[in-house]
């Protein structure tokens, strides 16, 4: 599913989303199918979950090297299924006050874009919209302060322009430019710059680039690592971008034209995975089976078990939607608490990504009782006491109801719909009246409708006393 490229700001923001999960560094996998992995050194996406940290202060690095970024101010993330963003708004210089403008310093980037042959060279890629023109705004200013080995994809406030620029030290190298941009538009950028010259690419069409140039723009590698890295903010005294960023990537090698339609393909699809099913399933107690979850025909799905919130520990999914239960549950025995809560992440192939949230509800069924076979507690005489017992039990729980017992199908008056607790055994005692031999019926009626009667039988026979009292 596509987001549309023309697709217009929307002017009212649905409601933060708290990030969820921590990310695990693997390219090919939390990149996305459709973006290339070779070489890539960031990559943020605001449409993937594990692109961002539970405390929301933290954006990961899907390229699996560890650049992540720090919030200021925090950015607001919009999580939405036609496509998840990071909203700047922009603001005042940073000179003149850098209180509550947002804007994102990223750590540890510190790449060779000088290897040599087809490797020399940058690729930067940029999913998002510009809003409209108040400022030069950064989307990345990469460098050691203002005129200080910086790498920028910008916005110029004069023209409108978008640009790629490197400075060598103090010094500019030029830029590559473009009017391509439109205002308050989704587009997707991407800049290849290599030793022979610099192109920018306007939404995956390679045969006609918006920008060229002959200049070699490749950034310089420093001794020190850029240690003022920003996304959305200027090493100069600019204003700050005001504007939507969904994704941005960075190669440290110049990208093929087949690339680069591949990362407008992955870039511009932010559209959540269609799933079918609902968010409540009712599974019969002693089952483990719950559902198999599957996607839209023209999406691919992963699916993982959020293991830190909810019941994680009852239940277990494959990464192809097959959801169950670990055990069986047995719901008498685990009454009143017959509902479960499972968090599920949920990922197509080119990384977007939501969390669903599972309701399981334990339901009662009809089971079968058992009832143990009579006893007696002695051999059985005429005119003397003696006790029949019983063990009833229902699913190896405690099941309470009523037992009555019949003595050749006639009540046992001291014993009918005597109550039963639950647990143990079940007793009457009696004097048989009449010797010979003698059916004894016990039947057990759980109070539990969804247990079912049961009826226990066993023939003994009645002794005539030989002796007195």
């Amino acid at each position: 599913m596509r987001v549309s490229v023309i697709a217009t700001i929307a002017t009212s923001f649905l409601a933060i989303f708290s990030p969820l999960t921590t990310p695990v560094a693997d390219a090919a996998v939390l990149a996305g199918v459709g973006l290339p992995t070779t070489d890539l050194q960031l990559y943020y996406d605001a449409a993937n979950i594990n692109s961002y940290s539970r405390s929301g202060t933290v954006v990961n690095d899907l390229s699996g090297n560890s650049n992540y970024g720090n919030f200021y101010s925090t950015p607001a993330h919009t999580t939405a299924s036609t496509g998840s963003y990071f909203t700047f708004p922009g603001g005042a210089p940073y000179g003149s006050n850098t209180s509550g403008y947002q804007y994102i310093k990223t750590n540890n980037f510190n790449p060779d874009f000088n290897r040599g042959g087809a490797n020399t060279g940058i690729t930067i890629a940029f999913f998002g919209n510009f809003g409209t023109v108040d400022s030069y705004e950064r989307i990345i200013d990469f460098g050691n302060g203002s005129q200080a080995d910086n790498i920028i994809f910008a916005r110029d406030w004069t023209t409108g322009n978008i640009y790629y620029e490197t400075y060598n030290g103090a010094t500019g190298k030029g830029r590559c430019t473009s009017n391509a941009v439109i205002d308050g538009t989704n587009q997707q950028y991407t800049v290849v710059v290599s030793s022979t010259g610099c192109k920018i690419f306007l939404n995956g069409n390679t045969s006609t680039p918006v920008a060229s140039s002959d200049l070699n723009l490749v950034p310089i590698n420093t001794t020190n690592a850029r240690s003022k890295m920003y996304i959305g903010r200027s090493n100069w005294d600019d204003q700050y971008f005001s504007g939507l960023i969904y994704r941005l990537a960075i190669y440290n090698r110049p990208l093929s034209n087949s690339e680069v339609s591949s990362i407008y393909n992955s870039m511009t699809d932010t559209s959540w995975v269609a799933v079918s099913g609902s968010g409540t399933y009712s599974v019969n107690e002693n089952m483990t089976a719950v559902a198999t979850l599957s996607s839209s025909p023209n999406e691919v799905a992963t699916y993982l078990e959020d293991s830190t919130r909810g019941d994680f520990n009852k239940f277990s999914i494959t990464s192809s939607g097959v959801l169950s239960l670990d055990s069986a549950q047995n719901f008498e025995a685990i009454a009143p608490s017959t509902t479960f809560v499972f968090y599920l992440y949920i990922t197509d192939a080119n990384g977007n990504s939501q969390i669903q949230v599972i309701t399981i509800n334990i339901v009662d069924v009809v089971e079968s009782t058992s009832l143990s076979a009579p006893t007696l507690s002695a051999t059985p005489y005429k005119g003397l006491a003696v006790t029949i017992t019983v063990t009833p039990s229902g699913d190896g729980t405690s099941i309470p109801g009523k037992v009555s017992y019949l003595l050749s199908g006639k009540r046992i008056s001291a014993c009918f719909k005597k109550t039963y607790s639950g647990t143990g055994n079940s007793t009457c005692i009696f004097e048989p009246s009449i010797q010979g031999n003698r059916e004894i019926s016990v039947t057990f009626t759980p109070t539990n409708t969804n247990f079912t009667a049961v009826t226990s039988k066993k023939n003994f026979f009645i002794y005539k006393r030989t002796t007195n009292r």
